[in-house]
């Protein structure tokens, strides 16, 4: 992953017809909710993953219980909450 002029383009333009579609940046939900990237780990929905490249932006990706309520562009290093899935993503990070 190079973090070009043309790759940061790219990963914006993503995230805006992701968000036509509905879905939410986690980090986002994260911030509007008070809510940390370890507070989605420890309820069982994300996971760090392995360190492939030092441009990578995200530390965790989802595990199959997440992948259920996000979704993530490993290409762009994109994660996002799916359309309607916002209040589940609270309720299982709240338990």
């Amino acid at each position: 992953m190079s973090l070009t002029f043309a790759y940061a383009q790219a990963r914006s333009a993503l995230y805006e017809a992701l968000a036509a579609k509905g879905c939410m940046d986690v980090e986002k939900v994260l911030e509007q909710h008070g809510l940390q990237w370890p507070d989605l780990e420890s309820a069982g929905l994300l996971e760090q993953k392995p360190l492939q490249s030092t441009a990578e932006m995200l530390e965790y990706q989802p595990t199959a219980a997440g992948r259920k309520l996000l979704t993530y562009y490993s290409s762009y290093d994109v994660m996002v909450v799916k359309e309607g899935k916002v209040q589940a993503l609270l309720a299982a990070v709240r338990g």
